[in-house]
């Protein structure tokens, strides 16, 4: 990530130029041969799982194709905190248990390819605290706080993470959005 001063004829140069890299993105994941597109389980379990997301979630460049999918099962399953309870979008998510075999058996794939997605999502960011929140026998159910994706700001390549922007004094001061 760099920092640059740039007149307005520019950034809306770069915007666009970013909005058509995140088409890329979405163009390339709908053509992988393991997305729920062309997979029936993939597909089934898709539907069971949170369907918002974050464009720049497509630019990820996950290793695991079950990472995505795991993500979108554990943001639908996450509760938030009490405090972000009636805001639109909550950053962090209580902790929330994974049971691999539970997950393994509802997706139809092995156990492997949900811990090797785990510890993907660990790695990227989009879990935090897993080491602190779990039992450190091997085959224990882990747990971990979920962030939102609605908070990405996009992928570093030089740190392997992904970049999040929680202000958490945004909500200070502002009304409860109704949703009713």
């Amino acid at each position: 990530m760099k920092a640059l001063l740039l007149n307005n004829n520019e950034y809306q140069h770069i915007l666009r130029y970013k909005q058509q890299q995140l088409a890329k993105s979405e163009r390339q994941f709908k053509t992988r041969q393991k997305s729920h597109h062309k997979n029936a389980k993939l597909r089934a379990f898709y539907d069971l799982c949170d369907h918002e997301h974050h464009p720049v979630m497509y630019s990820v460049p996950f290793k695991c194709a079950f990472s995505f999918y795991l993500y979108a099962y554990l943001k639908f399953n996450a509760k938030p905190f009490e405090f972000e309870k009636g805001f639109f979008e909550w950053s962090l998510s209580k902790p929330i248990t994974i049971t691999f075999g539970k997950i393994a058996r509802v997706a139809g794939v092995s156990i492997n390819t949900v811990k090797a997605a785990y510890k993907e999502l660990v790695a990227l960011g989009f879990l935090k605290h897993a080491d602190l929140l779990t039992d450190p026998a091997h085959n224990a159910p882990k747990s971990a706080i979920v962030v939102n994706d609605h908070y990405i700001i996009g992928y570093d390549d030089s740190s392997h993470k992904v970049l999040f922007d929680i202000n958490y004094n945004s909500h200070v001061g502002k009304k409860p959005i109704s949703l009713a």
